[in-house]
């Protein structure tokens, strides 16, 4: 889910969730990893409901992997980027790994503040994340 806008309102769910795999049977297979959702917020943000990109969870241990929430918004006269990233617990828990640049920073050539390959005012990672960041 990619959302570009001047003003964010109202409320409800923005979801991307993985699908819940088979464990009976002979068809079996895991869950889906939870996907993407990106918020770029030009002017307002007023929106007060929920984002939710979480992997599916299944009867099993093949649980789906960590989604990510990614939401940038105008602050005053400064951009700030927030980065959600939720486990739900998954056991056994599943790595998240981030291994790709901004794309606006990529496209500038630049770097973020402080020469740093990622850049973000506010990381929250939730419910047994284990994350790894890997220089492109």
């Amino acid at each position: 889910v990619w959302i570009t806008t001047g003003y964010l309102r109202g409320h409800g769910d923005i979801s991307a969730r993985g699908g819940v795999g088979n464990t009976d049977g002979l068809a079996t297979g895991g869950s889906g990893s939870g996907g993407r959702i990106a918020v770029h917020v030009k002017i307002k943000d007023e929106y007060r409901g929920g984002f939710y990109a979480l992997g599916g969870v299944s009867s099993g241990t093949q649980h789906g992997g960590s989604g990510t929430v990614y939401i940038e918004e105008i602050q005053g006269d400064k951009l700030f980027r927030r980065l959600y990233i939720d486990n739900q617990n998954a056991n056994p828990p599943k790595v998240f790994t981030l291994d790709e640049m901004n794309p606006k920073t990529v496209k500038a050539n630049a770097t973020e503040e402080n020469d740093a390959e990622f850049g973000f005012d506010e990381l929250m990672l939730q419910r047994g994340v284990s994350s790894y960041f890997f220089l492109p």
